[in-house]
């Protein structure tokens, strides 16, 4: 049953980093039919299961939440939810699971506008549409994953586009009664503070969200961005403006050291070989630094799209949708080593017949095993894409 209820400095430093390529263990899990297309990242549940979505497939071809198990070595795929259009249709983010067991996730269009909705599963066939974007100040098209607030269960989203100057926002769901009642928190205005936001938030411990957008600022290449809230008002700071060059361009995924507070992140382009950057951005002395940690190249993997940071070990793990050694994307990981770090490729796509090609989102961590876990939007046996896992 469906039920549907409503830089600051740009300090770019110079770092000593060393790369090679390391053997590892990769393995598809499963196979998704043809032009299914699972570009987002997956979740582990815990009872071990893997959730994710496909951008097309299901009955409408408009898109499914599928859930992976494993039973004696062998795993099998069930879709969760068909989208229908109503509901949503093309999903591209990945999904939230909640201490309850609830998952949350957006569609990119569909909905009562047409415009991306944000909805939750509760079990077999009991998926609610929270909310249905209107494309007009509340935004238009959610793109990255939500982030549930463990206290107050509060949800926060971003949208790609819409809002007040067409570049995208910052929104909140709050549960009332028994509805969600939705509030901008920040439309972007397509210049210094940056337009179009490629990926989720990251809520720190104090309660502050930050972000990337992957175009505006000073030169049009993207910002890192802060979103404080005081007295029920919330303000933007941006942090670092990407200026196209040696510091990189157009940022495309973040994650957040939650003991230092510092922002790891990855751009699509710029850098000194023009195919995208890893970098840190941490405050020293009120000021927020940029360093540039890696430089892509096509033997690493070029237009690195997603990263990961372990939050024990320090160690950024990451994809790249094209170049390696066979043109269709890596799984990286680089290492700090004191004042430097050492990136290792992990796999290469496409280099073994049937592992996948072209991995888009970041891989998932089990922080029990340490395996990677992840998806590839084409390749496999039906060039429909593929889940894997990789043993760093």
């Amino acid at each position: 049953m469906k039920t549907h209820l409503i830089s600051a400095l740009a300090a770019t430093a110079a770092i000593v980093y060393s790369s090679s390529v390391q053997a590892q263990s990769e393995s598809v899990l499963y196979n998704f039919p043809a032009s299914a297309e699972p570009f987002a990242r997956l979740v582990i549940a815990p009872n071990g299961d893997l959730y994710g979505t496909t951008l097309y497939s299901g009955d409408s071809n408009q898109g499914t939440v599928f859930d992976l198990a494993e039973k004696r070595g062998k795993w099998t795929e069930h879709t969760r939810l068909a989208f229908d259009g109503n509901d949503g249709e093309y999903p591209r983010s990945g999904l939230t699971q909640d201490s309850s067991g609830a998952l949350y996730g957006t569609t990119y269009k569909g909905g009562a506008d047409g415009s991306g909705t944000v909805f939750e599963i509760t079990g077999p066939d009991q998926d609610t549409v929270l909310y249905s974007f209107t494309g007009g100040s509340d935004g238009q098209n959610p793109l990255g994953d939500l982030v549930v607030d463990k206290t107050t269960g509060t949800i926060y989203g971003t949208t790609r586009s819409g809002g007040v100057a067409g570049c995208g926002t910052v929104f909140q769901l709050a549960k009332s009664g028994t509805s969600w009642e939705e509030t901008t928190l920040y439309g972007f205005q397509g210049g210094a503070d940056g337009c179009h936001l490629p990926s989720g938030l990251h809520e720190s411990p104090d309660g502050a969200l930050f972000g990337i957008t992957s175009y505006g600022g000073t030169q049009n290449d993207g910002t890192v961005f802060e979103l404080t809230e005081v007295a029920g008002i919330w303000s933007e700071i941006v942090l670092h403006r990407f200026a196209g060059g040696s510091d990189g361009a157009n940022p495309s995924d973040l994650d957040l050291d939650r003991q230092t507070g510092a922002l790891f992140g990855v751009t699509s382009g710029g850098g000194s070989t023009g195919e995208g950057t890893a970098f840190e951005l941490s405050k020293v002395h009120k000021i927020w630094q940029e360093t540039i940690i890696f430089n892509f190249g096509t033997g690493d993997g070029i237009q690195p799209n997603g990263v990961h940071l372990d939050q024990a070990t320090g160690i950024l793990y990451g994809t790249t949708s094209y170049g390696g050694s066979a043109g269709s994307g890596t799984i990286f990981e680089l290492s700090p080593n004191g004042g430097s770090w050492t990136e290792n490729v992990l796999h290469n796509f496409g280099s073994q017949s049937g592992d996948g090609t072209h991995p888009w989102a970041r891989p998932t961590e089990d922080p029990t095993t340490g395996y990677l876990y992840g998806t590839t939007e084409a390749g496999g046996t039906n060039n429909g894409g593929t889940a894997y896992e990789i043993i760093p």
